[in-house]
C-alpha cells in the first residue's frame, strides 16, 4: 500500500470505529480490521490469537511475531480506573502486567498495549514500571494514539506487523530529519544575537527552538485546530514584524482564555488555545531580530510532519541538537 493508500484507510477506519467499541463483541472485529485495513493484512489469523490462553485467565490478543500483548476495554472506560478482576483490584495495565507474568520468557510480550478503542496506549516493556505504595498501582511511561488521530499516526502502529528493528530504523530516520531542522533553525537564530556565546544567549535560543518546534509539532497534530495555524500565522508577516507576532503569540499561549485581558485581540491570535506546563511562561528571553532567512527556515521546517515523531523521542531530538 503506498502512503497516501494507508491514510486513506485510516481516514475510513476512523469514521467506521468514531463512537464505537463493546469489550468483547468489537474486540476481534477491530483489531482484525485495522490489520487488513491499514496495513494490508490478508490473513489477519497468521499475525493474532484472540483470547490467548495463559494458566489464569485469557489475554484479548497476542501477536506472536512481534511480541505485542493487547488488554482492550469498552469504550468510555478511563484506562487509569482499577476495576475488580480475580479478586483484587487492578488497572488495565496491571492486568496485562499479571498476564506478562504469566506467560513463558521466550512469549514475553515486547509492548504492551491498552485500548478502550478511542485511545490506544503503548507501553515499552524496555522501560522500566514504577510502583506506588501510597495508591497501590504499577505504572509506566506509555505513547498514546487517539482514534481521531490515526490518520497521521498509524505507523507507530506498525509493531503488530513489523520486527522491532523496522520499526527503529523508521523512527531514527525520523529523528534525524527532525534533529536537522531544529539544528537549523538553531543556526540561523544564532547569527543573529550580538553575544552567541553568552549564557543567557543559549539559554534563551534553547527555549526559543524549544517553542517553536512545539507549535510546528502542535499544528500538525491538531492541537492549534487549523493544520497550518502556526505557519500561516508566521507567512503573513514582513521579517521585521515577526519577532514582535512571536512575542504576541508566546503571551496569549501562556494565558488562559478566560484571562485574556485585551478583548480586542486579533481573531487569529484568540484563536490558539492555552498551553499549560510553563513552556511559554513569560521568562525574560531575548529575541534577536529577524531575517528573511529565519522565516523562510521555519517555513520551510513546518513542511516536515512534526507529528509523525513518537512523543518518547522528541526530547531526544532536543536533547541532541540542542546540546553544543
Amino acid at each position: 500500500m503506498t502512503e497516501q493508500e494507508k491514510r486513506k484507510a485510516a481516514k475510513e477506519f476512523i469514521e467506521h470505529w468514531a463512537g464505537r467499541g463493546k469489550e468483547k463483541q468489537d474486540c476481534q472485529l477491530y483489531w482484525t480490521e485495522l490489520l487488513i485495513t491499514l496495513f494490508g493484512i490478508k490473513a489477519p489469523s497468521q499475525y493474532v490469537t484472540f483470547e490467548y490462553p495463559l494458566p489464569k485467565g485469557y489475554a484479548d490478543a497476542y501477536f506472536p511475531a512481534t511480541k505485542v500483548l493487547v488488554e482492550q476495554k469498552a469504550l468510555g472506560i478511563d484506562l487509569d480506573t482499577k476495576e475488580p478482576r480475580q479478586g483484587k483490584m487492578v488497572t488495565p495495565y496491571e492486568q496485562a502486567r499479571d498476564y506478562v507474568s504469566q506467560m513463558p520468557l521466550q512469549e514475553k510480550p515486547r509492548y504492551i498495549i491498552i485500548s478502550n478503542f478511542a485511545e490506544i496506549r503503548i507501553y515499552d516493556s524496555s522501560k522500566t514500571a514504577s510502583y506506588s505504595y501510597k495508591t497501590d498501582t504499577w505504572s509506566a511511561p506509555y505513547d498514546v494514539i487517539k482514534l481521531e488521530d490515526l490518520e497521521s499516526q498509524y505507523a507507530r502502529l506498525s509493531i503488530l506487523v513489523d520486527e522491532h528493528e523496522e520499526r527503529v530504523k523508521k523512527e531514527m530516520e525520523l529523528s534525524l530529519q527532525a534533529g536537522e531542522l531544529v539544528g537549523k533553525i538553531h543556526d540561523r537564530f544564532l547569527e543573529q544575537y550580538h553575544d552567541p556565546m553568552a549564557k543567557k544567549t543559549q539559554n534563551s535560543l534553547n527555549i526559543l527552538c524549544v517553542r517553536l518546534v512545539f507549535c510546528l509539532y502542535a499544528e500538525d497534530a491538531g492541537l492549534f485546530g487549523n493544520h497550518d495555524a502556526f505557519s500561516g500565522y508566521i507567512s503573513q508577516y514582513d521579517p521585521k514584524d515577526i519577532r514582535r507576532a512571536l512575542l504576541d503569540l508566546f503571551k496569549v499561549l501562556d494565558t488562559p482564555e478566560d484571562q485574556r485581558e485585551d478583548l480586542y485581540l486579533d481573531d487569529e491570535l484568540a484563536a490558539f488555545p492555552y498551553v499549560n506546563g510553563g513552556l511559554f511562561a513569560r521568562e525574560n528571553i531575548e529575541i534577536p531580530k529577524i531575517t528573511q532567512e529565519i522565516k523562510d527556515t521555519i517555513l520551510e521546517s513546518a513542511q516536515f510532519n512534526w507529528a509523525e515523531i513518537s512523543p518518547t523521542i522528541f526530547g531526544a531530538v532536543f536533547e541532541s541538537t540542542l546540546n553544543p
